[in-house]
């Protein structure tokens, strides 16, 4: 009787355990870079102040070691919000310059930007909706100028977010030297109609380690000319080969394909995922055509990134686009 009491204690506590919300704030950031020395994958996270003038801190998430890729991530005591983000080219081409800036409907904050997770949430419970508009400019060669785009900026967006526990097989890619193999997992899902969905993975003190897009199987599309059946469209840029498109309860078999060469590349990753926009359809095979952890290795650099509110080719400020849609801290 005893023994089986303390099964039952054991079980009872891991239970408890699992059902604990925890913040996600202490997977978010790089707390473990004391000396904000070192990147991962090229992401770093560092404190700094409101691009807008407010005074107030915030965190800036630089990416790919390039200082013209970043966001800003606004944090308080229930939520993380991205407020803006930045896509530059940099130097005098401008070509591919982007600026959206975010804000979420529900919230009281100053200017706040969109959910993009609450601070304390139940890994494998309920998820939360984030509803919020943003304006989004990109840069104009001829005017030199950032041009608000209206089909870029429609004034309603929602998002569904949840988070869950990972153990993803990083394996010979993990080239950190730290123990990567349990994370959380922050799942968007942003399409409405549920044919895509992303997976941002995040290790505790170590920030984002990992980035994943899926695709609905059912709704990816024939590629054009393909006479065998097999070959379907990626929304993400590019084609898979579907082997097997197997059933309710055996996993379809898919590869990564180039149409080019006529090549099969490595296999994907097949999960079974039920849509928070289509609950209607129940359980459905997503396909995750895009894994950072399979695709290059992670690795760990001794970096530093700058970054800079200035935007130079357009002779202006970030603080200096005007707000369509989004206020000014008030």
């Amino acid at each position: 009787m005893r023994l089986r009491h303390l099964l039952f204690v054991l079980l009872l506590c891991t239970q408890l355990h699992a059902q604990e919300k925890i913040d996600f704030l202490d997977y978010f950031v790089q707390s473990d870079d004391i000396a904000q020395s070192w990147t991962l994958g090229g992401s770093d996270i560092i404190p700094e102040i409101d691009p807008e003038g407010s005074g107030e801190k915030i965190l800036i998430h630089s990416k790919f070691s390039n200082p013209n890729c970043f966001e800003v991530y606004k944090v308080t005591d229930t939520d993380i919000q991205c407020r803006w983000e930045v896509v530059r080219s940099g130097g005098e081409t401008g070509t591919k310059n982007w600026i959206r800036r975010f804000e979420e409907f529900k919230t009281t904050n100053k200017a706040p930007g969109a959910l993009w997770v609450k601070r304390h949430m139940t890994p494998g419970g309920e998820g939360v909706l984030s509803e919020f508009t943003q304006d989004k400019f990109k840069f104009d060669e001829k005017t030199r100028s950032y041009v608000f785009s209206s089909s870029g900026s429609p004034k309603y967006f929602a998002t569904y977010l949840s988070i869950e526990w990972a153990n993803p097989n990083l394996g010979e890619n993990n080239q950190t030297g730290f123990d990567l193999s349990r994370v959380l997992r922050l799942i968007s899902q942003w399409q409405r109609e549920g044919k895509m969905i992303e997976f941002y993975d995040y290790a505790k003190g170590k920030g984002i380690v990992g980035w994943h897009w899926l695709e609905r199987l059912s709704s990816m599309t024939p590629w054009e000319g393909d006479t065998t059946g097999k070959i379907f469209h990626c929304e993400e840029t590019g084609c898979a080969y579907v082997e097997s498109m197997g059933d309710a309860k055996t996993k379809p078999v898919v590869y990564q394909y180039d149409p080019k060469t006529k090549k099969m590349g490595r296999k994907l990753e097949v999960v079974s995922f039920t849509s928070y926009w289509k609950k209607d359809l129940g359980p459905q095979w997503y396909v995750m055509y895009r894994d950072l952890f399979k695709e290059q290795p992670l690795k760990k650099k001794t970096e530093t990134i700058p970054h800079s509110y200035a935007l130079p080719e357009a002779g202006i400020q970030l603080k200096d686009l005007p707000y369509i849609n989004t206020h000014a801290p008030r």
